[in-house]
């Protein structure tokens, strides 16, 4: 007998497992498809991969390594956890000339939260995210700006109990905090020697979430 479930959602990377969560709880059958490994495997290849990093072997000076992930490769967390991206030779994707764009794609249950060495870093989009195609051309304007989606980010938040800083930067909004970090004397000398040679620029910390561990009901 085939089931009948009320939502299929494709990927189960931070947007997919979030509204798994939100559908599950309101009482909705729901089923995640996944192209990824499971987190089984996924923890193996990593664990696999760290050893090998521990003996030598470096990803990033593999030429044949970095032929197949040549986009992936770009991301600063690719040398701790290549098998966590795609292949861009079996995954190709077409970007629009003169419009150069790098489309980093994590393809393991849970998606790219679970990259080693990404720290569960959450950050808001600003307006000069949702507008930049009128600074630059390069894309359309979004129809949407922060205060449309605060709410929403305000609720995911808390979900995840963030630590991290409060800037009150327009090109970095601040989040609600469950814990505000206090920098301690190092980084604040290093924030300092930054701010001097940057022309003001200053480092910003960190938003991270704390590690959720969430079964929703209902789920398949």
């Amino acid at each position: 007998m085939t089931k009948i479930y009320d939502a299929v959602i494709i990927g189960s990377g931070p947007t997919g497992g979030l509204a798994a969560k939100l559908l599950s709880e309101a009482g909705l059958e729901t089923r995640v498809v996944e192209a990824g490994p499971g987190m089984m495997e996924a923890r193996a290849l990593t664990t696999y991969h760290a050893a090998k990093r521990r003996l030598g072997y470096r990803i990033e000076e593999d030429p044949a390594a970095v032929r197949r992930q040549r986009v992936q490769s770009s991301c600063y967390a690719w040398v701790h956890d290549p098998h966590a991206f795609v292949d861009d030779i079996d995954n190709p994707c077409t970007i629009e000339q003169g419009k150069p764009f790098k489309w980093l794609r994590c393809r393991r249950t849970g998606g790219r939260m679970t990259v080693r060495k990404h720290g569960l870093q959450f950050y808001r989009l600003s307006d000069l995210d949702f507008k930049a195609g009128q600074r630059d051309g390069a894309s359309d304007t979004w129809p949407i700006s922060l205060c449309d989606l605060a709410p929403y980010y305000e609720s995911v938040e808390r979900w995840m109990r963030l630590s991290g800083t409060l800037e009150a930067l327009p090109q970095l909004p601040d989040s609600v905090l469950a814990d505000q970090a206090v920098p301690g004397p190092g980084l604040q000398r290093l924030a300092s020697a930054v701010a001097g040679c940057c022309g003001g620029d200053w480092p910003s910390g960190a938003r991270c979430a704390a590690a959720v561990a969430c079964s929703p009901a209902g789920s398949g």
